[in-house]
């Protein structure tokens, strides 16, 4: 560690990391470090703080990242419009807990307990959901729709 990493840390300021892969000749370092670099870029873009973050080749993030932001836009609008008749708070609640049941692989119990709700709670949201959308949430067609919303969000600084 540095020494600026040092008095950071004891100031108790955040500090990250990035981590390439492991290298076997001396003239690979500067790959490493590229990809070093790259990982701790990530890592901030994914607004994390204090995080080790290794580096893992390409992200889906970064194929969207190719696509124009207006094109990423309209994707994301369109498939949000259904929540935004909503009021902020409920529009908020039903897609953290859509976006949570996603990233749980589906499993209602481990959304609630991530969101720290109710069983129920969650399956009442999701019903909200799949009546606001009109389809099957737990088709793939849709499940691919959103999950890749959610990860075009960031991109957008919505």
């Amino acid at each position: 560690m540095t020494e600026i990493g040092m008095k950071a840390a004891q100031q108790g300021d955040p500090i990250s990391f990035g981590v390439g892969r492991q290298v076997g000749k001396l003239l690979e370092i500067s790959l490493t470090y590229r990809e070093a670099m790259e990982s701790l870029e990530y890592g901030y873009r994914c607004k994390k703080e204090r995080f080790v973050q290794f580096y893992n080749g390409r992200e889906p993030i970064d194929l969207f990242r190719a696509v124009n932001e207006k094109e990423l836009l309209a994707y994301y609008l369109q498939t949000m419009h259904p929540f935004k008749e909503l009021g902020e708070n409920e529009q908020l609640d039903l897609l953290q807990t859509l976006q949570t049941y996603y990233e749980m692989h589906c499993h209602l119990g481990g959304t609630a307990k991530r969101l720290f709700v109710h069983r129920n709670t969650v399956i009442y949201r999701l019903n909200k959901c799949t009546q606001l959308i009109g389809r099957n949430l737990n088709s793939a067609d849709e499940s691919l729709r959103f999950r890749i919303a959610f990860i075009i969000k960031p991109l957008l600084q919505l």
